[in-house]
Parts: C-alpha cells; sequence; structure tokens
C-alpha cells in the first residue's frame, strides 16, 4: 500500500501533466496559491460540490476536461499550420520536429499567449482546486482505510487459512468418525441381536426360574414336613435310646451276674477238671507201673521162648510151606 507522501507525489504528477501544456503556472501554485477573500467567496458560491463517492459526477468532470483538451488540441494545430502557410506531410513534419528537436505544440508555444489558450477560466480552475483538495483528501483517508482492510484482510486471510488447516484437519477426523462409526453401528447391531438373543433367552430363564420358585416352594415344605418328622423322629430316638440305656443297663447287669455265674461254674469245672486230672493222673500212673511190669514180663517170656526150638513152639497143624502154588481157579 502506497504512503500518503507517495500519493501526494503522484496526484502532483497528475496535476502537472495535466495543466503543464495550457498554463503558466506550477503544481504547487495551484495547489497552495493563496486566494483573496472575495474570490474565494465568489468562488464559493460557484462551487458545485462533488459526493466523495459519487463516481458519476466525477466522470462528467473528467469527461468535459477530456473534450476540452481534444478541440483545444485541433485549434492550435490549425492555427499552427496556417502560420506556416503550408502542409507538410507527415514524413516531413517528422523529420522537421527531429531536426529542431521540437514539436509543433511546443513551436506553437512561442506564438500563443497562454492566458488567452486557457480552456478553463479561473472560477473553473477555483472549482477543480477544491474538487482536488477534496479527492486528495478522501484520498488519503481511503489510503489509511485501504491499509487497514489490508491488514485485517491479511489477518482474515491468515484466521481463513489456519481454520482451512483446522477444517481440513477435521474433516479427517470426521471421516475416521465416520468409519469409527460404520463400525461402532455394526458391533451395536451385532450386540443388539445378542441383546435380543440374551432377552429371548432371558424369558425363558425366567419361566423356568419361575418354575424353579414353585418347585423351591414345594421343596421348602418338604423340607419343613421333613423337619417336623426329623423332630418327631429325634423325640422318638431318645425315647428309645432312653429305653435302650436302660436295657443296655439292665443287660450289662444280667450279664454280670451271667458273668459271675459263669465263672462261679467255671471256676468248679475247673475244680472238678483238675480233681478229675488227678484221679487220671494216680490211673496214669497205675496204668503205667501195670505197663512196665507187663512189658518186664514180657521181655522174660521172649526170653524164654527164645530159649525153645522152633518145634516146641510150633502146633502140628500150623502151616510151613506156602500154599499159593496149588491154588486152583
Amino acid at each position: 500500500m502506497n504512503d500518503p507522501e507517495q500519493t501526494k507525489q503522484e496526484w502532483h504528477d497528475w496535476v502537472g501533466e495535466l495543466f503543464e501544456p495550457h498554463f503558466g503556472v506550477t503544481v504547487e501554485s495551484l495547489l497552495n496559491k493563496a486566494i483573496p477573500a472575495n474570490e474565494e467567496s465568489a468562488i464559493q458560491s460557484k462551487v458545485h460540490y462533488v459526493a466523495p463517492f459519487d463516481a458519476d459526477a466525477i466522470r462528467n468532470v473528467y469527461r468535459k476536461v477530456h473534450i476540452m483538451t481534444v478541440l483545444d488540441e485541433e485549434m492550435r494545430t490549425q492555427k499552427w499550420r496556417q502560420a506556416k502557410g503550408e502542409e507538410d506531410s507527415p514524413k516531413q513534419r517528422d523529420d522537421d520536429a527531429q531536426r529542431s528537436g521540437d514539436s509543433p505544440l511546443q513551436g506553437k508555444k512561442n506564438d500563443i499567449d497562454l492566458n488567452d489558450s486557457s480552456i478553463w477560466n479561473s472560477e473553473e480552475i477555483a472549482v477543480l482546486r477544491q474538487v482536488f483538495k477534496s479527492i486528495k483528501k478522501q484520498n488519503v483517508e481511503l489510503s489509511v482505510h485501504v491499509r487497514e482492510l489490508e491488514t485485517r484482510n491479511k489477518a482474515l486471510e491468515e484466521k481463513v487459512s489456519h481454520q482451512d488447516k483446522v477444517i481440513q484437519k477435521q474433516k479427517g477426523e470426521l471421516l475416521d468418525v465416520k468409519k469409527a462409526n460404520v463400525r461402532l453401528k455394526i458391533h451395536c447391531d451385532s450386540l443388539q441381536s445378542e441383546l435380543d438373543l440374551a432377552l429371548a433367552k432371558c424369558g425363558a430363564f425366567e419361566e423356568v426360574l419361575k418354575d424353579l420358585k414353585l418347585e423351591k416352594a414345594e421343596m421348602m415344605q418338604e423340607v419343613f414336613d421333613n423337619h417336623v418328622a426329623m423332630d418327631k423322629q429325634r423325640l422318638e430316638r431318645e425315647v428309645i435310646q432312653m429305653k435302650l440305656d436302660n436295657l443296655k443297663q439292665v443287660a450289662l447287669a444280667e450279664k454280670m451276674t451271667a458273668v459271675e455265674s459263669v465263672k462261679t461254674k467255671c471256676q468248679q469245672k475247673i475244680f472238678d477238671l483238675e480233681q478229675e486230672v488227678k484221679k487220671l493222673t494216680e490211673e496214669l500212673n497205675k496204668e503205667r507201673y501195670d505197663h512196665k511190669n507187663t512189658q518186664r514180663g514180657l521181655k522174660h517170656l521172649r526170653q524164654h521162648f527164645a530159649s525153645l526150638s522152633v518145634q516146641d513152639i510150633v502146633p502140628p497143624n500150623a502151616v510151613t510151606k506156602d500154599q499159593i502154588g496149588h491154588v486152583t481157579y
């Protein structure tokens, strides 16, 4: 953006280029020339102010200046040709201009009074001066406004760039989220199917649970009845146990009595057996004595018969030979 000094310099150059061929004044004198109070009031009465943003009014001013400039240029050209007394060809005019280093307009400057050849009068120049000052001031204000707008535009561009990056990032994240959402939807549908199946199973389990509750109630009643029966049986068992204990006491007493009786009988039996053994021992000793005497007598008999011959011992009808060979079948 151009600064105010550069804008002012460009404005001066533009004014200088516009007025230099027609006036013997400078740009500074046009912009800064002091105007008398009475003349200024007269000028102010004839000034038609143009709105800063009225494009049509500004366009009309420049169109008027352009038309008057073209007409004045044609009139000066005709006067110059008449003064020369001849009409040269374009090539000759170019050659003459190159040789002399002056243009037709420059040659005419020495012969034309600039004060008489002006296309604007002093009132119109004052109007233009006021318009130029207003436009200059407006241009400075617009330059400042443009700088502010450019600064703001740059900040907005940076912000837009940052937001565009954020949006692109968020678009990527949104795409990832959409993909995740699709996966989650599939997962949710699967979970919903599993949930429906689980609810169906829960319904079946509730029916089974109702049956189990009924069975539990029946079993609890049965358990209660069993407890009552068990208590009754326990009481009966205690009564029986008491009877059994009494019977055990009686049996123990009878057993002890029987044991004492048997013990007494056994002792008597043992005594009798001992007496019997003693008696039998005496008889055995007696028999042994008799047997010993018999053995002794038998021994004497053997000795006696051993001293005798066989004929004296064997009877006459005794068989002395083997008779098996004479046996017939």
